[in-house]
């Protein structure tokens, strides 16, 4: 997917890669277990969580981080 091609408002923005993506959970959870496979450890600034998988501190970030139940 071109990123040009996706508007800002329905877009995630990886702060770490700065691959944009559609705003949607799963296609943010593929991104992570495509792009960061070892990251366990929640990115998020002032956060210490650390989880058994990638996919959990995906879930840890849609959930806590960004509202999504």
């Amino acid at each position: 997917m071109n990123p040009d091609d996706i508007l800002h408002i329905e877009a995630y923005g990886c702060s770490i890669c700065e691959v944009e993506f559609l705003r949607k959970p799963f296609v943010f959870m593929a991104h992570v277990e495509d792009h960061h496979p070892g990251m366990t450890h929640c990115p998020y600034y002032g956060c210490d969580e650390e989880f058994p998988t990638n996919i959990q501190m995906a879930q840890h970030v849609l959930l806590d981080h960004n509202g999504y139940l």
